[in-house]
């Protein structure tokens, strides 16, 4: 794998996060929706159209719900397989560096910082630690195979 491939691979976990946000986000939405038609209709007598909105809303909650759960499944294996990749570098500075980066989300300033390095240094740290890394093949995702060939 190459470099950026490497780090396309590392990110994997921040993207997966970022996917339960947005599905938490849309979860919170079709339920203020439900809620919402609920309540507008509530001292009414209710009619078809509202009963389709609100079935709609919770059929779309429901599928938010089930999308969620497998991203949340699916981060906590790629958590836990990052780490084992990452905790396999010797040089403990290259572990820290890209679990910061990569499992805790920080940003290079951040990392750099907290490392208390220089921004120069913790850019060739970083490459050192990326390069560094052997990811076994069963570990990468098929969206990433066709990048690979390239």
């Amino acid at each position: 794998m190459t470099y950026i491939q490497k780090c396309e691979w590392l990110k994997l976990y921040q993207v997966s996060l970022r996917r339960q946000k947005i599905l938490v986000r849309r979860i919170r939405e079709a339920k203020d929706q439900a809620e919402s038609v609920t309540q507008a209709l509530s001292p009414i007598v209710s009619s078809g159209c509202s009963g389709d909105k609100t079935g709609r809303a919770i059929e779309m909650m429901d599928a938010y719900q089930h999308q969620l759960c497998h991203e949340i499944q699916r981060s906590q294996e790629l958590c836990y397989t990052i780490r084992k990749v990452i905790a396999e570098l010797e040089d403990p500075l290259l572990v820290d560096l890209l679990e910061l980066c990569y499992i805790d989300g920080l940003h290079r300033g951040q990392a750099a910082d907290k490392l208390r390095v220089s921004d120069r240094h913790f850019r060739r740290l970083h490459r050192q630690a990326v390069e560094a890394l052997n990811i076994p093949m069963n570990a990468i995702p098929p969206q990433l195979w066709p990048r690979m060939s390239a």
